[in-house]
């Protein structure tokens, strides 16, 4: 994701790709791809972080089938 937002931003260099190829990739539907990743981005950020700040007995496993003699 962060190869994708320095890509469309910067490009692979001044040799590599031109800032008008770069301009015409971004704005080929319509408008500016480099804001939509730049979302993701921010998106997959957040919920690394949510996942990261969850109490450890949260995570999700198998539920222990209660024992018949109770």
């Amino acid at each position: 994701m962060l190869f994708l937002d320095l890509f469309l931003v910067a490009g692979l260099g001044r040799r590599v790709t031109t800032l008008r190829f770069l301009e015409q990739l971004r704005m080929s539907v319509g408008f500016d791809l480099a804001v939509v990743a730049a979302a993701l981005h921010a998106v997959l950020l957040v919920a690394l972080f949510a996942w990261l700040a969850r109490p450890p007995g949260d995570a999700a496993g198998p539920i222990a089938a209660p024992s018949p003699n109770q």
